[in-house]
């Protein structure tokens, strides 16, 4: 957390209780706080207006302007890595990943992902 310049963050978990063990009453705990909900269904119906599209420059404009240090999702990419690969040694193939990853920006603009 320091490393990434969350230092609220990383004082937050020096003062933790620790990680709770991993039992049947943690478990409980969790399912409790957090129920299964079935994923939602697709829209079948159609917009009376036009999604949003965006092109290729305001996906990479958006990229660039995540906060130092986001936090990454469950699979671990963070913004610091597509930076990276845009900008840093690998921005040979940026343009290809800008053309794969606007349009997936597009799907979920239009509500066409869950």
């Amino acid at each position: 957390k320091v490393a990434d310049g969350h230092f609220t963050a990383a004082v937050k978990v020096l003062g933790s209780s620790g990680v709770a063990p991993y039992n049947e009453d943690t478990m409980k705990i969790l399912e409790d706080k957090h129920p299964y909900r079935p994923p939602p269904n697709l829209l079948t119906t159609f917009f009376s207006e036009a999604p949003l599209v965006v092109d290729v420059d305001t996906v990479f404009r958006c990229i660039k302007s995540f906060p130092k240090g986001t936090s990454s999702g469950r699979d671990g990419l963070r913004d610091q890595h597509l930076l990276d690969a845009l900008c840093g040694e690998g921005s040979a193939v940026a343009r290809d990943l800008l053309d794969a990853i606007t349009p997936v920006v597009n799907l979920w603009l239009g509500g066409r992902c869950p």
